[in-house]
């Protein structure tokens, strides 16, 4: 939707949401290409409604005010909101006098829950698939959990020199940050979810594709961090290219979303956490299959092996058939005595 910025201030509402939850995530996806020195801005507000009609009865303050340039890209923006149990959006565009900015949005989304994860965008993404090799990489910005550890996610767009052909290989570093010397280190049992984000614009259809580690106490990856980063932990083989480029709604505006939920497990860990694996000096490599539950090699002593089982099943079923036999025969047998007294009684009648 392209807002007008021939006129001072343009607005538009969005669909009605309802809500039953105290908390929501907005999130929105918008253009902004402004020219030099524009004061132009976009205003999301929240719109209270006639719950008979659904007009728009009122428009609280701004939710947030976007401006400056945002360099030809489209931006995605998520925030914490607390709506009511019915309402709309409200979209304000604020145009500067001088003219000559273009302003859309795209996607107005909500979720049922506080924002919880960390997202960014890689741009271009269909030319950096078009000139990258196995080994190249990028990195992300310097992000934050929110208990406050920074970290930095690794890109590998057409795989590394471990991953399977054909794949993407994604990992994540403990990074320095501006609140190492008043965090707890390491960093242990940490739930660390990855995800390459399905941005089709219904929630509920998406298909975003996950995975996750858990880190351990062991090791320097989590410790407080001495250089730029830490060693690395993540997977070699993270999601298909093709997958990427041809099936849902991956890439979007020529950008790749990736989203990183980082969990604090301590709480909840009674034992001791299971080391990931490490196959490289550099980066910690899960494979997929990998994370498959595997069977026992070897049985219990309390344990029936399948032939066991159906020996079993086959001889209960033979006495089961044995025992009906023989209690057939003897209700035959009744019968049949039966049957000769009632004949050796009608024949004495007849005499």
């Amino acid at each position: 939707m392209l807002l007008d910025t021939s006129v001072t201030t343009s607005s538009m509402f969005s669909m009605k949401y309802k809500s039953t939850v105290p908390q929501q995530c907005l999130e929105v996806s918008y253009y902004m290409d402004l020219q030099t020195d524009s004061a132009a801005s976009l205003q999301l507000a929240i719109a209270t409604i006639d719950p008979t009609t659904g007009d728009v009865t009122s428009v609280g303050s701004p939710l947030t005010t976007l401006s400056g340039d945002h360099e030809n890209f489209w931006t995605t923006e998520r925030f914490t909101i607390s709506a009511p149990t019915e309402y709309k959006f409200a979209v304000i565009g604020n145009a500067d006098q001088n003219g000559g900015d273009v302003i859309a949005i795209d996607d107005i989304s909500v979720l049922d829950k506080p924002c919880e994860m960390t997202y960014f965008v890689i741009n271009d993404y269909s030319q950096i698939l078009a000139t990258s090799t196995p080994g190249d990489y990028i990195y992300s910005p310097l992000m934050y959990t929110d208990d406050g550890y920074g970290f930095q996610v690794k890109i590998y767009p057409v795989g590394s020199t471990s991953s399977k052909a054909g794949y993407m290989a994604m990992y994540f570093y403990v990074a320095m940050g501006e609140n190492d010397d008043e965090l707890q280190w390491p960093m242990y049992n940490r739930y660390i979810k990855f995800t390459v984000v399905d941005q089709g614009p219904d929630t509920l259809t998406r298909m975003s594709q996950a995975n996750s580690i858990l880190s351990s106490a062991s090791g320097g990856s989590w410790d407080k961090p001495t250089s730029t980063r830490n060693s690395g932990y993540g997977f070699s083989s993270f999601m298909s290219v093709s997958d990427i480029q041809n099936t849902r709604h991956f890439i979007k505006h020529d950008q790749l979303m990736i989203s990183m939920q980082v969990t604090d497990m301590t709480s909840w860990t009674t034992r001791s956490v299971p080391q990931v694996s490490s196959y490289d000096s550099d980066d910690a490599i899960i494979n997929r299959d990998e994370l498959r539950n595997r069977c026992p090699d070897t049985q219990s002593s309390d344990e029936l092996s399948s032939a066991e089982g159906i020996a079993i099943v086959s001889i209960t079923s033979a006495s089961i058939f044995l025992l009906m036999s023989i209690v057939m025969l003897y209700i035959f047998n009744s019968r049949s005595n039966e049957l000769k007294q009632i004949v050796r009684s009608f024949n004495a009648v007849r005499k």
